[in-house]
């Protein structure tokens, strides 16, 4: 994938069916992304709380940090309730770049489908900020395998951009090359959820109506005409998770 921005980020507010239709992480990139034993973790670009979820499910706290209002609302409501009488998870509807969260309070500070939306120098100055002695950076992404020759046609059509090149994110000092571990698994869903995945792409959500309308023409073809599968069937999508981790 391109490390640059593509247009506007249109993932300010809330999607409906967007949750459902993105693949969740699976628990080998948890397990990298956890494997220093963190306790305080400041998310930035939290999101709905995909990611968020999951790390509280783990023991850890959470500092989520999500700059959209309906998506901080959104992260509320999908959350159990006993992770906020707990203490466990706190949502700061706020910039990434500046969270005015206090300093040296994370042992790592994690953006996952994000990174790319920040700018670099900013943010990784503002994790340098947050981070304690020995603490980590860690950037993740989730995207399908494009080195299977159907997917990859799948994802020109979604123009998705997971057309993966491994090159590492753009950081800045004072953090050093990341090191990757990238998890390859399946997900199971149906085919209808091809084509609400499609749907969820900055491609798709930037493009005018007639534009999504032709890309969704297109997936339809090629999910059930081209590919043969009826509606309810069942498929199989390859997935690699890069999980990036750097220290200072």
């Amino acid at each position: 994938m391109s490390w640059s921005k593509a247009g506007a980020n249109p993932f300010t507010k809330v999607l409906p069916g967007y949750t459902a239709a993105r693949p969740t992480y699976p628990e080998t990139a948890l397990a990298a992304l956890l494997q220093h034993h963190p306790q305080q973790v400041v998310e930035l670009g939290a999101g709905s709380g995909s990611l968020t979820r999951l790390l509280l499910k783990h023991g850890v706290h959470v500092a989520a940090v999500e700059a959209s209002e309906p998506m901080c609302k959104q992260l509320r409501q999908d959350t159990p309730d006993e992770f906020f009488t707990t203490g466990a998870l706190s949502v700061h509807c706020t910039d990434a770049h500046h969270t005015g969260l206090p300093e040296k309070s994370a042992d790592l500070v994690v953006a996952a489908q994000t990174w790319h939306w920040l700018d670099h120098q900013s943010a990784c100055a503002e994790a340098d900020r947050l981070l304690r002695p020995k603490g980590r950076l860690a950037i993740l992404y989730n995207q399908l395998d494009v080195s299977v020759p159907w997917v990859y046609r799948l994802t020109r059509i979604m123009r998705s951009g997971d057309v993966r090149r491994g090159d590492p994110p753009p950081l800045a000092a004072p953090f050093t090359t990341p090191t990757r571990t990238q998890i390859k698994w399946n997900r199971t869903v149906h085919a209808e959820d091809v084509i609400a995945l499609g749907r969820t792409h900055a491609s798709y959500l930037n493009a005018s109506e007639n534009y999504r309308a032709k890309m969704q023409k297109n997936l339809l073809w090629y999910v059930y005409q081209h590919m043969g599968h009826s509606a309810g069937a069942t498929i199989t999508l390859p997935y690699l998770t890069d999980v990036w981790v750097t220290s200072r």
